[in-house]
């Protein structure tokens, strides 16, 4: 197995990410809605992983290729496993 690209997707070392679709704006820059939650418990440093996912947070986040690096842009509020699409009238729903 080779390492696995830090630069794909969208990746920090204080957050878990989960979840989420990717989808091609208007702007000629490609969105990213995901959520995330603290990799360290309020507890301690020590890192928890998946354990505290039920804290997720839903943010919004770009990147100039579709397979990224992503960048935040912000956050939306809490919830856990987003989806986005596009309607027909051409606005968007999380």
């Amino acid at each position: 197995m080779i390492p696995r690209d830090v630069d794909n997707g969208i990746e920090e070392a204080v957050y878990s990410y989960w979840g989420g679709n990717i989808v091609a704006g208007d702007d000629g820059r490609y969105h990213l809605f995901v959520c995330r939650w603290p990799e360290g418990s309020k507890k301690s440093e020590e890192r928890q992983g998946h354990s505290l996912w039920w804290s997720s947070t839903v943010v919004h986040a770009v990147s100039d290729d579709p397979l990224g690096p992503y960048r935040v842009l912000e956050e939306i509020g809490p919830g856990h496993n987003p989806e986005i699409y596009r309607r027909k009238d051409g606005s968007y729903i999380i």
